[in-house]
């Protein structure tokens, strides 16, 4: 439940703030009572990869099934990059100013490019940049790809294998592949169900981790304006943004969709990551009314490419570097 989850983020904030406030961040029960959080995350990171994998490709063989598919895909990959050109639009229109005019400047000349960095820097250019994304795209070894965690390339061939299966046979029963992967998703999701019963004290865990090894009284004078401009946008972002989309495209009340995406929003905030709170928001997602094949397909692939969040966040970090470095 949401509120156990709640409940974690706050003791395992508080207990770790107390720790840090008593300089107790490099004693050994620190490493201690992180362990578990650490152990939950490599768990739940280990069942998500198998989990996209095969989400991405029975929502492709569900897609196939469905009219209008083609043009669904094509609008959700769109969309998704419309929302992030806002996002970075939304933070140079409302963050830089806000960062420049609050924050100290330095003089130009304080800021140098060290040697070792500043060569590599200026030889990247934005088509290097650009056609380097789709190399990454297409698989080269897919093995490799899977260990590494390299999600673009997995996903990518992850939705030609769903193209390209045979679903049925003559009969119209499902074919011997589609019921392994059926079987296989069966036993992800049982250990998944398994692993969120426990999510209160890994989040609670993580949290502490990270709270009882910062330094709470420096990282609020660094940090402080830096926060507090770049979460501004973002709730921007959501709550006026995504509202307008969410009321103009469906027409629904935003009150109880927002509502049931409070695990997911929890989660995240536990978690910091994308992927790790992918299960969780397809729960949240199903309470909302989304269908199964449209919620696997938009989420798996959002969790990797759409970068509303990291683009807001790569406007601010630069433009807060250059006045207070």
């Amino acid at each position: 439940p949401a509120s156990l989850v709640l409940y974690g983020v706050i003791v395992g904030g508080g207990i770790g703030a107390i720790f840090a406030a008593n300089d107790l961040s490099d004693e050994w029960y620190i490493d201690c009572l992180a362990l578990p959080g650490s152990l939950w995350m490599q768990v739940l990171q280990c069942l998500v990869l198998p989990m996209v994998i095969i989400s991405m490709i029975m929502a492709m063989v569900h897609m196939r099934q469905l009219p209008g598919s083609r043009k669904m895909a094509f609008t959700l990959v769109g969309m998704y990059m419309s929302t992030t050109v806002v996002a970075i639009l939304e933070a140079n229109a409302f963050g830089v100013p806000f960062i420049t005019n609050v924050v100290q400047e330095l003089d130009a000349s304080a800021i140098q490019a060290s040697d070792e960095y500043g060569s590599s820097v200026e030889d990247v250019k934005f088509i290097d940049a650009l056609l380097g994304v789709f190399e990454n795209m297409t698989p080269e070894n897919i093995i490799n790809d899977i260990a590494t965690s390299d999600m673009l390339p997995v996903i990518v061939a992850s939705v030609v294998f769903g193209i390209c299966i045979k679903a049925q046979e003559d009969d119209g029963s499902p074919t011997v592949t589609i019921k392994l992967i059926q079987q296989i998703n069966d036993v992800v999701v049982a250990c998944l169900m398994a692993v969120m019963k426990v999510a209160p004290f890994g989040v609670a865990s993580i949290v502490f981790s990270t709270a009882a090894t910062v330094d709470i009284e420096e990282a609020g004078k660094a940090l402080a304006w830096y926060l507090l401009g770049m979460w501004a946008v973002m709730l921007f972002h959501v709550f006026v943004f995504y509202t307008t989309i969410l009321v103009i495209g469906t027409g629904r009340n935003p009150f109880p969709y927002y509502k049931n995406l409070i695990p997911a929003v929890l989660m995240a905030l536990g978690m910091s990551s994308s992927m790790a709170t992918l299960p969780t928001t397809k729960q949240c997602a199903a309470k909302n009314g989304i269908r199964a094949e449209v919620r696997d397909l938009a989420l798996s692939l959002g969790a990797t490419i759409n970068m509303d969040g990291s683009g807001i966040a790569f406007i601010f970090i630069p433009c807060w570097l250059c006045t207070v470095q």
